[in-house]
This record gives structure tokens, C-alpha cells and sequence, in this order.
């Protein structure tokens, strides 16, 4: 993934006033199709740069392959998500049926880790409706 200004356009719409009258800078834009790049895209004001009457879009992120980085990303979170549920139920029964208390540390350190996971889990969608 690369986040950050790349002071270039992808494309006459993210560009407005000026002299070059919203051209794609070609080198940029060869780069970003060689290396298979896909615009993550953001929301908000459509241009991240001015002056004058110069509005440009200059700020970018970008992924390799989308559809990989969301198996990745989501289906990782998605699956530890499940098995610290499963795990944390297991405890859980253990206690409850044998009353073993010795079992509170390891239920404290799976919610703890748990809990890292969801707030991962929210900061990602989060990321992800931005880009929508």
C-alpha cells in the first residue's frame, strides 16, 4: 500500500485553473498502470491542493491488488475475530461447569486480545467506507 502526495493527476477531473488546464501528468500515470496500482479513493473535497484558482487532487492511496488486500486484511481480522469467540466461550464453559478460577487470567488476556481485535476490526471499516 503507498498513502501520500504524489504532486501529479491521474486524470483531467482532478485538476481545475491553471495553464495545463487539468492534463494527466503521463509519467505518474504510466507508473501507476505498470505496477497495477488501484486508487483507494477518498472522501471529501475533491481537490487536496490550491492556490489561486488552482484546485488540484494531489494526495493518493493506493493498493496493489484490491481484492487481495481485502482477503488479506479482513479475512485475517474476520477469522481471529472467531477464534478468540470460540476460545473465550471455552474458558468460559470450563469455569462456569468446574469452577475453575485459575482459568481468570487466561480469560482476562483473550477479552484483552479480543478487544484489540474488534477496535482493529472497527478502524478498518472505517478505512474501508472512506474509500467508498
Amino acid at each position: 500500500m503507498a498513502i501520500g502526495d504524489f504532486n501529479a493527476t491521474l486524470s483531467s477531473n482532478e485538476k481545475t485553473g491553471g495553464l495545463s488546464g487539468g492534463k494527466r501528468y503521463l509519467h505518474f500515470g504510466n507508473f501507476v498502470d505498470l505496477v497495477n496500482l488501484h486508487d483507494l479513493g477518498f472522501r471529501g473535497h475533491p481537490f487536496t491542493w490550491h492556490r489561486g484558482n488552482l484546485f488540484e487532487r494531489l494526495d493518493y492511496k493506493f493498493t496493489e491488488n484490491l481484492k487481495e488486500w481485502n482477503k488479506t486484511t479482513y479475512g485475517y481480522t474476520t477469522t481471529r475475530k472467531r477464534n478468540l469467540i470460540h476460545k473465550l466461550s471455552t474458558v468460559q464453559g470450563k469455569k462456569d461447569l468446574l469452577g475453575a478460577n485459575h482459568l481468570a487470567p487466561v480469560e482476562m488476556e483473550i477479552r484483552r486480545e479480543l478487544e484489540n481485535v474488534l477496535h482493529h476490526e472497527e478502524l478498518l471499516w472505517k478505512q474501508k467506507a472512506q474509500c467508498d
